[in-house]
């Protein structure tokens, strides 16, 4: 399973999502993969992930299926600041009192600015309109991010969220204890608290995701025929192309061989063999091969022009070339 921010799917109009595809495709993966809103599945906050699922049992991947449930910040936190030493990594931000009249002027859903240009007497900052969010009690939260001190405001509290209030917010039980700096300035190293929870996946999301995993283990989910190629077939719901990183060379005149990139590689006389075959020829990988050569491998043969499947006989792995 591979989770990433919703925006990797058209990263690059998909040329990532679609590299990552193939990849696993071509080693024998049947490749599936959702943008999920954790709010769908009673998580309370607008939190949206891709979640790339692959296996090679033969079985279709599945995804849970949405409560429908939608849980509200107030719901979900509001007992933490009415008992706030009855839980662990609770401390407020201590706010100047200049912080905390401004703040104390922000509407839900409105930020500091909005407050700022409403009320000049508020005098200057220099913020952006991400920052200092207040959060509306009705509805889930927004996306907890490792940066949440400065782009959320407390629904109901003029302060920012506590580490463990932005923590119930990730679905982390109250028992679990974060460590270190509560933040961290550049020059401090490992994660500050408020790091580990907005980078963190939701442990709830976690679990619904691994009941989905041993659903496939068990073989409880539709059998499918996994077909091991260099270019599998994709989701519509996104439009593939292929966008170049470096800025293309010139040209190259017709007759001319291909890019010599890959040419230096440490798996380049392999690579040689594979380019030399005949269709339906076959080359033997020795067991003393990493497998990072298989994870390399679709992009020398991508380069090279070559279609290819990867088999196994007794233990042995061969590459075959295809017409």
């Amino acid at each position: 399973m591979l989770e990433n921010v919703a925006g990797f799917a058209t990263l690059q109009k998909g040329y990532f999502l679609n590299t990552a595809i193939s990849i696993l495709s071509s080693l024998g993966y049947h490749v599936s993969w959702k943008v999920l809103d954790c709010s769908d599945y009673s998580i309370p906050q607008t939190r949206k992930r891709i979640i790339i699922l692959g296996n090679r049992l033969g079985r279709e991947n599945t995804y849970p299926t949405p409560t429908n449930k939608k849980v509200s910040v107030k719901e979900a936190i509001d007992d933490i600041w009415q008992n706030p030493d009855q839980y662990l990594n609770n401390d407020p931000m201590k706010h100047s009192p200049r912080i905390v009249k401004r703040f104390s002027y922000v509407e839900q859903g409105k930020t500091a600015l909005d407050a700022i240009r409403k009320h000049p007497e508020l005098g200057d900052a220099k913020i952006t309109k991400q920052c200092y969010r207040r959060m509306i009690e009705t509805e889930p939260a927004p996306t907890i991010v490792a940066n949440f001190v400065t782009t959320t405001i407390h629904y109901s509290q003029n302060r920012n969220l506590t580490a463990r209030e932005a923590a119930r917010l990730q679905t982390f039980p109250d028992t679990f204890e974060f460590k270190g700096y509560k933040t961290r300035m550049s020059w401090q190293k490992s994660l500050s608290q408020f790091e580990q929870i907005g980078n963190a996946v939701p442990p709830e999301l976690a679990r619904l995701m691994g009941n989905c995993i041993y659903d496939i283990l068990e073989g409880r989910t539709p059998e499918v025929i996994v077909e091991q190629t260099l270019f599998p077939e994709l989701s519509e719901q996104v439009h593939f192309e292929e966008i170049p990183i470096m800025p293309k060379r010139p040209q190259q005149a017709r007759g001319k061989s291909h890019s010599n990139r890959g040419r230096n590689s440490k798996y380049s006389k392999i690579y040689e063999n594979i380019e030399h075959l005949a269709p339906r020829e076959s080359v033997y990988i020795p067991d003393e091969i990493p497998e990072d050569f298989f994870v390399f491998l679709p992009g020398a043969m991508l380069r090279r022009g070559i279609h290819y499947e990867v088999k196994k006989e007794g233990g042995s792995r061969f590459v075959v070339r295809l017409p």
